[in-house]
């Protein structure tokens, strides 16, 4: 994998968590802290894949080493299985308790 299509995978995962937080954000409406908190978590990865793109554009220009991005090369089908999962169980979140369950899950296998 080439690093634009690697960043463009990496795009696709942050508007993919923007999806979910915003899913989020709606379906605590009426908890509006929570809300807030989830829509807090969109606009910033909206800003996370506008950083990404003008990386891809940057490195569809020039060269830039793949043996530095082998980390995240191996990380990435990872990533979208865990979203995929995570997107796919949006419906079965019934509590606040859930939602910020699943998030610190997120959180966690992604720092790792």
């Amino acid at each position: 994998m080439k690093v634009p299509e690697l960043v463009e995978r990496c795009i696709k995962l942050e508007l993919q968590a923007k999806r979910i937080y915003e899913w989020l954000a709606g379906r605590f409406l009426g908890h509006e802290p929570v809300s807030e908190f989830f829509d807090t978590l969109a606009r910033q990865e909206e800003s996370h894949a506008q950083l990404l793109e003008l990386c891809r554009v940057i490195a569809n220009r020039t060269i830039w080493k793949e043996e530095y991005f082998t980390p995240c090369r191996d990380s990435i089908p990872h990533l979208e299985r865990q979203m995929d999962s995570i997107e796919s169980s949006l419906k079965f979140m019934d509590s606040i308790a859930d939602a910020l369950r699943s998030e610190e899950r997120r959180v966690g296998k992604e720092c790792r």
